[in-house]
Parts: C-alpha cells; sequence; structure tokens
C-alpha cells in the first residue's frame, strides 16, 4: 500500500463515505486512489461494497484476492455471489486486467449503448422530414383548386344580382282596452310576511400547540469532523443538545410511532479485528434518556441504514448488506 498522505487521506474520506452510504462520493475517492495505487487490497475491497452491479463487484472482490490470496472476507463475499474460487487462486481470468482501467471499463458498454441508440434516432429523423417534403402540392392541384374557387365565386354573384326583392306592405296593430263595469276588481295580491332565518353558530377558534411541545431529533456533519452526530431540539429552536458520544458516527434517526423511543446507527469498533474498518450497528434508546441507547445488533457488514417502526412499535426494519448485498431486514 502506498504511503502517500494524500492518497491515505482520499483513502480514509472514501471509506467514511461508504459508511454513511454516499456511494457517488465513495466510488469518486476511491478511483482515485486506485489510479494512482492499483495494488491497494483495502481500496479495492471498499469498491466492491460501493459498485453498481454485481459483476464490478466480483471483478474487485477477484482483483482483492490476486493481490492477497489469503483473503479470507474476499473469497466469502465471492462464493455468496456464486463464484467457486479454488484454494490460493481467484478462479477468473478477467481478474488479470490492468486494474487502473477497470473502472472505466466496467462502464464502457453503456456509452457504446448511447451512441447506437442516438444515431438511429438521427437517422428515423431524417426520413421522416425527407417524406414530409416529399408531399408538397403540385401545380396541377394548384390550377385545379383556383378554377373551382372561382367558379362557386361566379354562381353566388349570378344569383344574387338575378333575384328581385319584392317589398312587403306596413301592418299596423292596435289594442283599446276598456273597463267593464259589471266586474269587480281584484282584491289585492297576498304578500307573506318574512321569516327571519337564524344565524349560524360560528366554530370555536383552533388555538395551536406550542412549538416547544415538540422535540426534533436529526444528525450533522460538523464542519471540520468526518462524522456525524446525533442531536435534539425544540420545534421553536430552544433547547438544543447533543447526545450519545459525539467522537463516534451515528446517522438515520427514526422515532417511534408512540414518540417514546428512537432508533439510529451507530458506527462502532469491529469486535473480532480491531484493525478492521468500523461497522454499522442498530440501536434503540429513549427520547427523554438517549444515553441509555442499547446495541440491538451485531452485523458484520459494512452499511446500514433507513431503519423504520413498525405501527405498533414491536418491530424495526432496516437496510444492511450483512450478507453481500443490501437486503431488509
Amino acid at each position: 500500500m502506498s504511503e502517500n498522505p494524500s492518497l491515505q487521506e482520499k483513502l480514509r474520506q472514501g471509506i467514511a463515505a461508504a459508511q454513511r452510504g454516499d456511494r457517488v462520493t465513495a466510488r469518486r475517492l476511491l478511483q482515485q486512489v486506485l489510479t494512482a495505487d492499483g495494488r491497494n487490497e483495502l481500496a479495492w475491497m471498499w469498491m466492491a461494497s460501493v459498485v453498481d452491479n454485481t459483476d464490478e463487484r466480483r471483478a474487485c472482490l477477484e482483483r482483492v484476492l490476486k493481490l492477497n490470496p489469503n483473503n479470507t472476507r474476499a473469497r466469502e463475499a465471492l462464493r455468496r455471489l456464486g463464484v467457486e474460487v479454488p484454494a490460493g487462486g481467484t478462479g477468473s481470468d478477467e481478474s488479470q486486467r490492468d486494474t487502473r482501467a477497470m473502472p472505466i471499463q466496467l462502464r464502457g458498454n453503456r456509452s457504446l449503448y448511447f451512441a447506437l441508440a442516438a444515431v438511429l434516432t438521427l437517422v428515423l429523423l431524417t426520413i421522416v422530414l425527407v417524406y414530409l417534403l416529399g408531399r408538397s402540392p403540385s401545380d396541377a392541384d394548384v390550377r385545379q383548386t383556383a378554377t373551382v374557387v372561382a367558379l362557386e365565386q361566379q354562381a353566388t354573384f349570378e344569383a344574387t344580382t338575378a333575384s328581385t326583392v319584392t317589398p312587403l306592405p306596413t301592418v299596423f296593430a292596435a289594442v283599446f282596452v276598456t273597463r267593464d263595469p259589471n266586474q269587480n276588481d281584484l282584491p289585492p295580491t297576498f304578500t307573506p310576511t318574512p321569516t327571519d332565518v337564524p344565524s349560524a353558530t360560528p366554530l370555536p377558534t383552533a388555538t395551536p400547540y406550542p412549538l416547544e411541545n415538540f422535540p426534533i431529533f436529526f444528525s450533522v456533519a460538523l464542519s471540520g469532523q468526518p462524522q456525524t452526530v446525533l442531536y435534539s431540539i425544540r420545534a421553536d429552536g430552544s433547547d438544543e443538545t447533543t447526545f450519545g458520544d459525539a467522537t463516534v458516527e451515528a446517522s438515520d434517526i427514526a422515532l417511534s410511532p408512540d414518540g417514546q423511543q428512537i432508533a439510529f446507527i451507530r458506527w462502532l469498533p469491529n469486535a473480532q479485528d480491531t484493525n478492521a474498518p468500523l461497522t454499522p450497528q442498530l440501536f434503540v434508546a429513549p427520547v427523554n434518556d438517549p444515553a441509555s441507547a442499547q446495541q440491538l445488533t451485531q452485523i458484520v457488514g459494512t452499511q446500514m441504514s433507513r431503519p423504520g417502526w413498525s405501527p405498533d412499535a414491536a418491530q424495526i426494519v432496516f437496510s444492511s448488506d450483512e450478507d453481500g448485498d443490501e437486503d431488509l431486514y
């Protein structure tokens, strides 16, 4: 492994990005490390955890075994992918390719597909344009249309001038109204008395709950710190506090439906191998006493995120790559 401080810093940042689930940043930083140091076993191991598909992950793991045939974690991960790995070898010729070019070659076919699709679309548009331009009206069609319009206008003019208008006699009408003395006058029309409609009773005005009654939990990475820290604050911006160990990275807080507990992810040292990268574990704590959080899992994977409570707050679901691929537990 290279002792370049710059590469070591990029490797550390790439591992931290992979641990918090930021695959895009992790791939970019690890790619820079592998471009400068293609024999960096740890960088290849972490790259296998953030690539997009199984083929890329297999290629990275095979490269790890090529560099270190005794890496049991890489060998076990390949077996989970269905690759038979003989003792002392990777079981694939693909690991012999140039390591610096591999992350780019893994995506070369996609660019070829996009280029072929663009060329095919351009050809189809050219065919449609030529077809539409070839359907312009001919001179014979224009002359025939002009002749029909002229004949219709001439017929209308002749019919208008040939007709004569016969004036109608003026008719005057008059109505004479007389009063019959033998008929009684009509009684006045009955006018009903209006009935007052009672006005609607106004609804009581809703009283909003004070904002200080609502706690908010969140995680944030402070300036200059690589890890995220858990915070709590009131909705009105008061009572901002840190809970838990501020030196240990934690993230992904989930509040239980009854509002009594919180679940979150905390990164801990590997109990079996102190030199191994930190592993994410699931913790649960009361809302009013986060410092008494209890660890629920003993996961050996490199990723864990998005805990969620069941409606009765009796179970928690989360995502982890315990078996090599991310699944729900």
